[in-house]
């Protein structure tokens, strides 16, 4: 993908009703296990409510003023992710990730609570060119 911005569609489901969540760029760092947080630069992608029954949908074509991955993530060049176990289409490139609102540092990066079983992660990884 290609751009001045940051062109996206987020539909959801199944999530915890009535909840703020937000939409992020994760990057990891090269010691992720230790040092994590997402904040390698990282980015709020947009946010969002879900609804009673748990469903949201976020759109937008934000300017993130970065391509994706953005030095210096570590899964540009240090994490592979084209094996085991997760066998991704492609091996480097930028997390995406839905997150209760209420994990990260005042609504954004750094995320300042783990609590996985709350997250959406992805499920390959992409890659964007910021064109300006």
């Amino acid at each position: 993908m290609r751009g001045d911005t940051f062109d996206f569609a987020f539909v959801s489901y199944s999530l915890e009703a009535d909840t703020d969540y937000t939409l992020i760029y994760y990057a990891d760092k090269e010691d992720r296990t230790v040092n994590w947080g997402g904040d390698n630069p990282g980015a709020v992608i947009a946010s969002g409510t879900s609804d009673g029954t748990g469903y949201l949908i976020l759109s937008g074509s934000p300017d993130l003023g970065m391509s994706l991955p953005c030095p210096p993530d570590a899964n540009i060049s240090i994490y592979s992710y084209n094996g085991s176990p997760d066998y991704y289409t492609h091996a480097h490139g930028a997390k995406i990730w839905l997150v209760p609102t209420d994990c990260l540092t005042g609504g954004g990066l750094p995320v300042a609570t783990w609590s996985p079983d709350r997250f959406l992660f992805e499920t390959d990884l992409i890659v964007y060119v910021d064109t300006d």
